[in-house]
Order: C-alpha cells, then sequence, then structure tokens
C-alpha cells in the first residue's frame, strides 16, 4: 500500500491536511487496472462558500508504471463536504435555591497595601490596593448573602496577625459586622504568611459558624512574605490536610504584578473534593478584575454548554472541524474571541469590564442584573450564577462561533432564572405552539387549539392539550426520584394525543409490549400510569420502590394498558 499526504505552507512550515493510502493494483492492460484507497482529512480546509454545506472536490493525478517503460497516467477527486456548527437555542431554565456558607476572608494589610492600585477614581487619582481589595470583599459577601445563610470569620495579617480586629470578639460574624470591620482596615507592616495562616486556624474553630453550609476560604495579598518564611516543607501538607478535614474550599490571590504565584499556589486547596485545584491560585495583576474574579468563585446556579441549551442529549455542536467561541453578547456589549492571541476583545482592545484566563480559556462577566457568567470559549461549556432572585427575571446570551476552515453560525439562549419551585402558568393559542415550563416548579399549562407540543420539565405539573392532536413530552430530567417521584396530570388525554417518552426511558424499546411493561404501570382504578425510567418493573406489575414518575390521566378510562401502550405512547 502506498500513502501520500497533501500538505499546505502556513508560514510556519507544512501541515498535513490529508493522507491517501493506495492498495494494491489489480488487472491487466486488456481488462484494465484498479486500487482501492482510503482517504482521511487531517485538518480544516477552505471551502469556497463559508457559512454554507458545501462541497468541494479535490483532484489527484495518479500515474501508474510497469516498473519498465510503460506507463498509465488517470485522475480520481475526493469530495469533501464542509461541516456547520449545529447550535441549539432556546430558554433554560435556572432554577435557585438557597445555598449556605461559612466565608472566612484572610487579608494582608502590611504596608505595600497602600501602594496605588491602578483603579481610576471617578474624582481623579487611583485607589490603593487595600481600598479596591475592601470593595471586592465586601460585594462578595453580598453575594454570598444574595445566595442564602451565611457567617463570616475575618483574618488581617501583616508582621502579626488579627482575628476580627476591632471591638468584636472573635466569634463568627454577620456579614453587616464583617463589612463594617473591612470597611475601618488600615495598611501598615511587614508580611507573615506563616502568622495568617496560624490565625485562620483558630479562626474557623471559633464559635458561630453555620452547620449544613459550604466552608470557603479566600487568601489575598499583593506581596510575598518577608517574615515567616512563608508556607514551605510539611507546612503545605499539614496545611492542605487541615483544609481536608474541615472541608474547606480555599483559593489564594495575588494582588498585583509583586507575587509569584508559586508562592500562593500550596495556600490554594479545595478541601473539599481534596483536589490540588491550581486554578483557585491567580495572580490578579490587572485590578480592575478583582471584582470580577471574586464574583466567579461564588457557586453556581447552573452548569450547561452554549451549544446544547437545556438539551441533555443533542447533535449540536461544532461538527467534524472543530472550533471555537467567535463571540458573545451580554448587555448590547460585544465580546469578541481573538483566537491568534488567545484573548478576548471588545472593540479590538482587550478587556477590562471583564474577565478572561488565557490558560483555562475562560471569560467571566458581571452582567447588568447581577448574574455572572463564566464561558469556555473553545467547549462552549458555561456556569452562570443568579443574583439573588425575589423575583423572576431573563438573561440573555446571543454568541456566535467559528469552525476551523471559518463558517460562522449564531444563535442564542435565554436564562430563565426564578425560585426554586416558583411555578407559572402558560397558555396557548388556537395555533400550534410549544409550551414549555419550568424544572423543579410546579407548571400549570394548556395548549388551546392546534397541535401543540407541551412539556412540564421536573415538578408536578398540570397539562392540559385543548383542542387538536398534542404531544405531552417527557425528556431525561422530567422527573423525580424514586425517593420523591413527581407526580404530573393530563387532563385531557384523547385519541390523536401522544405521551412521549422515548427521551425519558433508558433501554426502552417504543411499541414493543414486552419491553414498555418493564417501563410502565397502569392502575385503571386510579387513574395513574406509574413510570419507571430506568425500566425497574417484572412484568408490569407495580413497584413504588421503582417508581420516578406518576401521571394521573383524568379522562382516559380504559383497563387494558396495552391500549396505551400501543395508542399513546411514544
Amino acid at each position: 500500500m502506498t500513502t501520500t499526504t497533501g500538505t499546505v505552507d502556513l508560514g510556519a512550515g507544512d501541515i498535513p491536511v490529508m493522507t491517501i493510502e493506495v492498495g494494491a493494483i489489480t488487472g491487466n492492460s486488456t481488462t484494465g487496472f484498479s486500487a482501492t484507497y482510503e482517504t482521511t482529512l487531517l485538518h480544516a480546509i477552505d471551502h469556497p462558500l463559508n457559512n454554507m454545506e458545501d462541497q468541494l472536490a479535490v483532484n489527484f493525478g495518479v500515474t501508474i508504471n510497469d516498473g519498465q517503460l510503460d506507463s498509465l497516467t488517470t485522475q480520481f477527486s475526493v469530495i469533501v463536504e464542509d461541516d456547520r456548527p449545529t447550535l441549539a437555542e432556546g430558554t433554560v431554565s435556572v432554577p435557585v435555591e438557597p445555598v449556605n456558607s461559612n466565608v472566612m476572608i484572610v487579608l494582608d494589610t502590611s504596608g505595600s497595601m497602600n501602594d496605588s492600585s491602578g483603579v481610576a477614581k471617578p474624582g481623579g487619582g487611583t485607589y490603593t490596593r487595600l481600598q479596591v481589595a475592601k470593595q471586592a470583599i465586601n460585594k462578595l459577601l453580598d453575594g454570598y448573602d444574595d445566595l442564602g445563610d451565611v457567617k463570616v470569620q475575618l483574618i488581617t495579617f501583616a508582621g502579626t496577625a488579627d482575628r476580627n480586629p476591632g471591638p468584636i470578639d472573635n466569634r463568627w460574624l454577620t456579614v453587616s459586622e464583617a463589612k463594617s470591620i473591612v470597611g475601618g482596615l488600615s495598611a501598615n507592616g511587614s508580611t507573615d504568611y506563616d502568622a495568617a495562616l496560624a490565625s485562620a486556624k483558630l479562626g474557623f474553630s471559633e464559635t458561630g459558624k453555620l452547620g449544613n453550609a459550604t466552608n470557603y476560604s479566600y487568601f489575598l495579598t499583593d506581596g510575598e512574605p518577608n517574615q515567616g518564611g512563608g508556607i514551605t516543607g510539611s507546612e503545605i501538607a499539614d496545611w492542605t490536610n487541615w483544609l481536608d478535614t474541615q472541608s474547606i474550599k480555599s483559593y489564594a490571590l495575588g494582588l498585583g504584578t509583586n507575587v509569584n504565584i508559586s508562592k500562593i499556589d500550596p495556600i490554594a486547596y479545595n478541601g473539599i473534593t481534596q483536589v490540588d485545584d491550581n486554578a483557585l491560585a491567580k495572580i490578579v495583576s490587572n485590578l480592575n478584575q478583582l471584582d470580577s474574579i471574586l464574583q466567579g468563585t461564588l457557586p453556581p446556579a447552573i452548569s450547561k454548554n452554549l451549544m446544547k441549551g437545556d438539551l441533555s442529549t443533542s447533535d449540536s455542536g461544532y461538527g467534524a472541524d472543530g472550533g471555537a467561541l467567535y463571540d458573545i453578547t451580554i448587555d448590547q456589549t460585544v465580546y469578541q474571541y481573538d483566537r491568534i492571541n488567545n484573548d478576548m476583545l471588545v472593540n479590538n482592545v482587550p478587556v477590562d469590564i471583564a474577565t478572561y484566563d488565557p490558560a483555562t480559556f475562560e471569560f467571566t462577566v458581571e452582567t447588568a442584573l447581577n448574574g455572572v457568567l463564566t464561558v469556555n470559549v473553545i467547549t462552549g461549556d458555561y456556569t452562570y450564577q443568579a443574583a439573588s432572585t425575589p423575583a423572576s427575571y431573563q438573561e440573555v446570551i446571543a454568541f456566535t462561533v467559528q469552525d476551523n476552515d471559518g463558517d460562522l453560525v449564531s444563535s442564542s439562549q435565554t436564562l430563565d432564572v426564578y425560585p426554586k419551585g416558583d411555578g407559572i402558568t402558560l397558555l396557548g393559542t388556537e395555533n400550534a405552539d410549544t409550551l414549555i415550563g419550568r424544572a423543579l416548579a410546579d407548571d400549570v399549562i394548556s395548549g388551546a387549539g392546534g397541535d401543540d407540543i407541551i412539556q412540564g420539565r421536573s415538578g408536578n405539573d398540570t397539562l392540559t392539550g385543548g383542542t387538536g392532536n398534542d404531544l405531552f413530552v417527557w425528556r431525561a430530567d422530567d422527573k423525580g426520584s424514586v425517593a420523591n417521584p413527581d407526580f404530573d396530570i393530563i387532563t385531557d388525554l384523547t385519541s390523536g394525543d401522544k405521551i412521549v417518552l422515548r427521551d425519558l426511558l433508558v433501554g426502552e424499546t417504543i411499541g414493543n409490549l414486552d419491553s414498555m411493561k418493564e417501563f410502565v404501570n397502569w392502575d385503571s382504578v386510579t387513574g395513574i400510569l406509574h413510570i419507571s425510567s430506568n425500566g425497574g418493573y417484572t412484568d408490569g406489575v407495580y413497584d413504588g420502590s421503582k417508581t420516578d414518575l406518576n401521571i394521573q390521566l383524568d379522562s382516559y378510562t380504559s383497563s387494558n394498558v396495552d391500549d396505551l401502550i400501543n395508542n399513546y405512547i411514544i
């Protein structure tokens, strides 16, 4: 077999783009010669029409020689079909429930914290590093306060360390008490990491912290230790073992350019997962970004993917060509990803109102509605931390992705943010509507006229199709648990309507009675269709310990489960 590799010159050497493996030649001069070949595309190629899935013919010439003087030539073409990105579009549910936290702040108050931060004051001049840190810390505490109950332990350090400096004793503080102390801090003295961590251990054991809460620690300094030697050797193991024991997620941030990350990295460690996560240590060289970086550490309300949206199963993605985010629009501001320089730009200059980490490809921005969005510009994965939600609100994320041969595709996702359990009432029109409720909420949805698609999602929903042939849809996450099954109601299942379970059931064969009876049980006395999404029933016999969804069918009267499976469930 002969292998031919095609290359393209990109200015820094040849890059292989395609290989063609030609098999043995068979035949003779009378019947003709033939050979099989296999083509492998190694790199995206330029198509004449971007943004269309066109086909490009790549032509090759072949010469066959008998090893002496005679040869034959021919040509063949390899057809390369463009593969554009495919994006999901729609609404993503963001149910928010209270999150309780114990937050420990370990703040450097050495003399250098009086130096300029480079962050401009509105009336002229610049803030000091301590002033910027105080503002960002107070906003961080407000963020935790928005999420649920929170208690605060405050450690300040210079040449020595102090717990809750001021008239308040060493107990855990309320957010308002902690913010009051932070507001009165001043800077003076040297820098001793050892004293800071020793005081942190003592402070964490003080009375008043919350039970059944998640523990966080934030270490902020603008300089390397010039007293005490820093955390080295066995001190590192002692610190991480203590974080493991107390189940604390510890962040370490260097403020400005006078801190080597190697000095603070041993302090950063995830004692909740017991993983040495290097992403928890960060040098904030531009202190304009300190606030958004700290906001980005708040526990996310959701983790999703821009390309897949709220679909747990989706063909969405960049396609075979691969790709990355091209731009993203938040609050009418367009942020563009510079793939050549691995940076985020606004109006062709690096962003200063948001943050971008080139090492992790993560872009973080605080929205006008006080949510925090963090997006991986390569994978499209994102987290969203909701603002305090006394009432529901929506965020719109518009974005464009570009694959590696230049195709651009745009889409948007709307984040529907609401307190967990806050259901909605949806009423359709006389036309064909798609009506989708909220996850983890009790919704009331009515399709009215037309052939409607109705999805209540998780929670206990009441669904009415109205006139027309309607689809009542359950997807993979649209159920409860065997400990707490969801209970939904279809008020008017009639001939022509369908109950769509194919995306909910795992391993079923729709239409096969024997298979489906492992997943469904029909109780004609109570009018309840019991569902075991993992196929836990034996011969259709109900088992409450295997049931994670119940659907009451108010208008269905047949006692025959076979009729239900054959005519209504798809």
